[in-house]
């Protein structure tokens, strides 16, 4: 019985970590959302889907999917709004900074 706790307990300490890793990653701009729905599978099924059922694996993979849209729909939308404006880069450098260093 103790084993089995301890067991569970150190499982959930690594679904922690791995989900506090998951959101550093996503601060990076890196797909920590899919990283967390791993590791909440993961959990569900080292421990036999006893603390996280099918139903809450199922839920967490929609609401990413839809997060992962809105996230995909925002930033085309944003790409379009820049288009509109006059370019000032010209490979990755502003305009500004080449006349500066050659004029």
């Amino acid at each position: 019985m103790a084993e089995e706790i301890g067991h569970a307990l150190a499982a959930y300490i690594i679904l922690l970590l791995l989900c506090l890793g998951g959101i550093f990653i996503t601060l990076l701009g890196l797909p920590g959302l899919w990283v967390m729905v791993l590791a909440a599978l993961l959990y569900a099924w080292y421990t036999s889907f006893h603390y996280i059922g099918l139903w809450t694996i199922v839920i967490l993979i929609i609401i990413a999917a839809i997060a992962e849209l809105i996230e995909f729909l925002a930033g085309s939308r944003g790409a379009k709004k820049g288009r509109r404006q006059q370019p000032r880069r010209v490979g990755g450098t502003d305009r500004r900074v080449i006349r500066r260093v050659f004029f």
